[in-house]
């Protein structure tokens, strides 16, 4: 995961072996859960749409059109307020939960 948020631009990596430093390239407050996600995650679609149906029936033909429409709705939406919580807010959460 680090390697993937220093290629991502959010972490900075420098020094070798046991004299490595990992920093935060921005402030945390600056840093979404989004483009964490974004930078960790292989799968960026949060549904997907089963494929493997029956396409010989109505039903099977037009699901998943349907579906896929509802399903990147959603993803736009959870996208959208995934930016707008920062890592410092997570961070902050977690240390109020310990």
């Amino acid at each position: 995961m680090i390697a993937r948020m220093v290629k991502a631009g959010i972490l900075s990596r420098k020094g070798k072996g046991s004299e490595i430093t990992i920093n935060l390239t921005r402030p945390a407050n600056q840093v979404s859960l989004l483009d964490v996600y974004q930078a960790v995650e292989d799968h960026q679609h949060f549904l997907n749409v089963d494929q493997e149906v029956n396409h010989n029936q109505p039903l099977g033909r037009s699901m998943p059109a349907v579906l896929s429409e509802a399903y990147g709705q959603v993803q736009i939406a959870a996208e959208q307020e995934m930016a707008q919580i920062s890592l410092q807010s997570v961070v902050d959460a977690v240390r109020a939960k310990m």
